[in-house]
């Protein structure tokens, strides 16, 4: 049955089926009437010869179909040799299932109907860049979206990303979430939003933007944007209303059917040992009165643990109501589903009640031991709080998910906000915020001991899990006037934001700075962060007013201080870099922390490397490498072992190639990808010394590609001084000669032996006439030939 070959072939290739209906008389209608969509058109990267193959196995004439099943085996076996082979392209080959990158969440519990909503938007993405599913909270937005990434997942490059913006609560925060997730960063002179706009020019990539309609405007301008100069990229936006721009796509998820609405009921009460008799007729009516709600119909199904259906239907007549009024701002089916959680909310006991308003003050999760906490207080102890979110989790109106940490919890939105409502309304809010604020400026002071601990690894992980309710906490703290707790929750963000390329928290430390007397440590973040975060003129703004750090009365506070003089004095590239340098190593040891010691010791290297002291240089490291290893600190370990490297980069190529990939391994393992992408470039760049082209080659296209993917314009400009290198050890002087010229007049951070080396091997730079885009092109043109050379 060669027709039937080719559905099977059209749905493991695209993951939909070719023909589809309700009934089986409206599916054999599809199939006698109706021309499926090129599979091409679903997934562009499959290979051609598979595509022709599927297409003409479907054909609605017998005579133009393959002329027998050993044909189609012929041509599949055909095909699998020109992979094995490699003569289809990458594209083709992430088209034929190799795993892309992304973030998009395994999904716990099966997918119940809504196909054809799932075909209806892969095919709109098909045909246009934005597509928005709208409708009210609850009707399985999110999920669908999700549905569709992952089916889709494949065939984008650079893979399908959530983004998820219902924890953001300013509006200026959407491009920071974003800009964290893809690792992008803020570009000198440009705003994030440019920054990232730049970035995903290059990029071949599926972003979900999910809950933006409290963030609405914020999302339509960087959509507007994206959609405008990035032709790579599709959006799947998911929002309680339209975006409202140009050339974009709304597909309104409609309630489900009574007959969905019982699958769904089913699936979920099974999930949670529902007993007695799941009848179907009595399902879709339960369906029905839910309004076809999945999270109606979710939370309700959660109730067949310990009731029966029946018994859920009774309780309907008495304590749910169908909201009809028309208040303005809210629809009549939102109406309807908070009147389905209130419903569910008052099947609650009080004590659970309280909790579950409580817990609506926490973003992007929590743990068990936070909700102790803030959600306790004096008429609840830490085991009635534990015992609430059980019961809370049970009744589906809590998720718990399993991390390599162990167990965090969060509420889905639309919950949180009801919640968030019933705590404004009972007055406790005022409460529960300040001791969120506490707990977090104490997990914070905790981090800041364990960043430099030899448990350091845990805690980047743990910082990172907690952002989200660490921008709230930064915030409520600024509403508050709480400067103690400010100076505690920006601390430890000198090192973790900056090593994590979360500069988004020098927008924070900038806000904190609004409350006087300043907190400490705020502007020594938001000069830091600002500089190395692209902003080096608001860097240098903020730098103006930084006191003197002997006046700090505070060992951290003077070693932090000086530091952030000497992000200051980067931008001009000043006399006084190493001036102040000096003074945050004597800081630094009176401190008393012999990791943070040791790691501005390693420091120093950098400015007398650029200084051309390669013998100071050489001594400083080994001694800062030997004290390092002593002290077993990774984010110490880390950079003195980055630094030997540098050091010995000229005298030593070969023993600097391997402390590079010894920082690059080590940066992976504890999560430091500022250390792992400049590691990178400089191994590409001992590569090259010690003759290894081809290996030096592919380093340099991995670690360019990647800053430019970041938008990290400041470190791409240092890091392409080593592909000139490159290029001259393989005969490329006039390439070599074109990017020099241009790199010369951007602002970068190059030690000053190399310039020296390189005007001697090129010549003096001369004058750039490119933009920082035309510029990119071109070296992305090399690294293309770069690569080529390679296969």
């Amino acid at each position: 049955d060669i027709f039937s070959m080719g559905v099977l072939l059209y749905e493991m290739a695209t993951g939909l089926r070719p023909f589809n209906g309700s009934s089986e008389a409206e599916l054999v209608a599809s199939i006698l009437r109706d021309t499926p969509k090129p599979p091409r058109a679903l997934r562009p990267g499959l290979p051609g010869p598979l595509a022709a193959l599927i297409e003409g196995c479907l054909a609605k004439e017998a005579r133009d179909r393959p002329a027998s099943a050993q044909d189609i085996r012929d041509r599949c076996d055909s095909l699998r040799r020109e992979l094995e082979r490699g003569d289809i392209s990458g594209e083709s080959r992430t088209a034929l299932g190799e795993r892309s990158s992304g973030n998009l969440p395994l999904s716990l519990d099966s997918f119940v109907a809504r196909e054809q909503e799932v075909a209806s938007v892969i095919g709109l993405l098909a045909d246009t860049r934005l597509v928005t599913l709208t409708g009210v909270g609850g009707t399985g937005k999110t999920r669908l979206a999700i549905e569709v990434a992952h089916r889709l997942s494949a065939t984008f490059p650079d893979g399908a990303w959530l983004v998820e913006l219902a924890p953001v609560t300013h509006a200026e925060a959407v491009a920071n979430v974003m800009g964290a997730l893809l690792g992008v960063t803020q570009g000198p002179g440009k705003t994030l939003v440019h920054s990232l706009v730049d970035a995903l020019r290059h990029r071949n990539v599926l972003l979900v933007l999910d809950n933006c309609e409290h963030v609405l405007d914020a999302a339509a301008e960087l959509v507007t944007l994206i959609t405008r100069r990035c032709a790579d990229v599709r959006i799947l936006a998911t929002s309680r209303e339209a975006l409202g721009i140009s050339g974009e796509r709304v597909s309104r998820l409609l309630s489900l059917t009574d007959h969905e609405g019982a699958q769904l009921f089913r699936d979920r009460a099974l999930a949670v040992g529902a007993f007695g008799n799941l009848d179907m007729e009595t399902l879709a009516r339960l369906s029905h009165r839910l309004d076809g709600m999945p999270l109606a119909i979710e939370l309700a199904a959660a109730r067949c643990g310990t009731m029966l259906p029946e018994e859920i239907e009774r309780r309907l007549d008495h304590r749910f109501q169908l909201l009809r009024g028309t208040r303005r701002g809210r629809i009549e089916r939102h109406q309807t589903l908070h009147q389905t959680v209130a419903w569910s909310y008052e099947l609650l006991e009080p004590q659970e009640q309280r909790v579950f308003d409580r817990l609506s003050v926490f973003a992007g999760g929590f743990t068990l031991d936070a909700a102790q906490v803030i959600a306790g207080g004096e008429d609840l102890d830490v085991l009635e709080v534990e015992e609430a979110i059980a019961a809370l989790v049970a009744r589906s109106m809590t998720l718990a998910v399993n991390t390599e940490d162990g167990t965090r919890y969060r509420l889905l939105e639309t919950l949180r906000e009801f919640g968030e409502e019933r705590l404004l309304a009972s007055g406790g809010a005022p409460d529960v915020r300040q001791r969120h604020v506490r707990y977090f400026a104490a997990f914070m002071t905790r981090a800041w001991a364990g960043l430099w601990s030899t448990n350091a690894s845990s805690w980047i992980r743990a910082v990172g899990r907690e952002f989200e309710n660490l921008r709230v906490a930064v915030y409520a703290a600024v509403d508050l006037r709480n400067r103690e707790a400010l100076g505690a929750l920006l601390k430890p963000h000198y090192f973790w934001a900056w090593h994590s390329l979360r500069y988004e928290v020098g927008d924070w430390a900038e806000a904190a700075l609004e409350v006087s007397p300043e907190p400490a440590f705020a502007r020594s973040v938001a000069v830091h962060l600002r500089v190395h975060g692209g902003r080096p003129e608001d860097g240098a703004r903020l730098a103006a007013m930084l006191d003197d750090p002997d006046n700090a009365g505070d060992p951290d506070a003077a070693c932090l201080g000086a530091l952030a003089h000497v992000s200051a004095a980067l931008v001009t590239q000043g006399p006084d870099i190493s001036k102040w340098m000096r003074r945050a190593v004597v800081a630094g040891e009176q401190t008393g922390n012999a990791a943070l010691a040791t790691l501005l010791k390693s420091m120093q290297i950098v400015f007398k490397t650029m200084a051309g002291e390669m013998d100071a240089s050489r001594r400083i490291a080994v001694e800062a490498y030997d004290q390092a290893k002593a002290i077993g600190n990774p984010i110490t370990l880390c950079e003195a072992t980055f630094f030997m490297g540098r050091a010995h980069a000229d005298s030593n190529p070969e023993a600097a190639l391997e402390y590079f990939d010894r920082t690059a391994e080590l940066a992976e393992k504890h999560g430091l990808p500022f250390y792992a992408g400049i590691a990178e470039t400089e191994a590409a760049a001992a590569s090259a010394r010690v003759g290894d082209a081809s290996r030096s080659g592919t380093r340099l296209s991995r670690a360019l590609r990647a800053f430019i993917r970041s938008g990290d314009r400041g470190q791409l400009w240092s890091s392409a001084h080593h592909l000139l290198y490159f290029l001259i050890r393989t005969q490329r002087s006039e390439e070599a000669l074109r990017i020099w010229r241009e790199l010369s007049s951007r602002r970068s951070y190059v030690a000053q032996p190399l310039r020296d080396e390189l005007t001697r091997l090129i010549g003096p730079p001369g004058e750039g006439t490119l933009s920082d885009d035309e510029l990119i092109e071109q070296i992305v043109e090399v690294l293309d030939t770069l690569d080529r050379e390679a296969l």
